[in-house]
């Protein structure tokens, strides 16, 4: 059965009962089955295809794709320190988003008004730059107020003596409020 088939075939059931059927009495000879086709693409690569044309006529949203995809790999790493990591990444993506839109973004944000001189001021106030931001997509407050918690606890793993564990639920409910942003500022989406 090639891939074609096996997509049409198998995986396009999702609910079924599974019969099972005893095998052939065996002839001692060792069987060698080729692999199972495999129906999705290698981690690390999945959003990445997913935004293809948003990433070609926007090449300034590429790394912020793919950290969405390192994400996706980190998750899967047997890594103990896998959250922190991942909770660092979002959080920088999610400031590296509003910087490229600011950047990007010149007929919202003329040259004559965001100077170089400017943009590095306003970039040394998260809370500016979130401002300057709302003030042309609408971001929900409540995603705003969860992307200020993860930067709280971001700032606690490395500003503060103590040590902050960081649960896997952090992780998805902060990497759905970044991809949301991702989503409102640059028509990017995700699986």
């Amino acid at each position: 059965m090639n891939e074609a088939d096996w997509r049409s075939q198998v995986l396009r059931h999702d609910a079924g009962t599974v019969e099972v059927i005893p095998p052939p009495a065996s002839t001692g000879a060792r069987l060698i089955l080729p692999d199972l086709p495999k129906d999705s693409r290698p981690r690390g690569t999945r959003q990445k295809k997913l935004n293809q044309a948003q990433v070609e006529d926007k090449p300034w949203t590429v790394g912020l794709v793919e950290a969405i995809d390192a994400i996706d790999i980190l998750e899967r790493s047997p890594l103990e320190t896998k959250n922190r990591i991942s909770l660092i990444l979002l959080d920088s993506n999610f400031e590296i988003a509003l910087k490229e839109f600011i950047v990007h973004r010149k007929d919202l944000f003329p040259v004559r008004d965001f100077s170089d001189t400017r943009l590095a001021t306003l970039f040394k106030n998260r809370t500016e730059v979130i401002k300057t931001v709302r003030d042309k997509v609408p971001i929900s407050d409540d995603l705003i107020s969860l992307a200020n918690h993860y930067y709280e606890l971001r700032n606690k793993l490395t500003h503060e003596r103590a040590t902050v564990d960081v649960r896997a639920e952090d992780i998805r409910k902060y990497r759905s409020v970044v991809e949301s942003v991702l989503h409102a500022l640059f028509d990017l989406n995700f699986k």
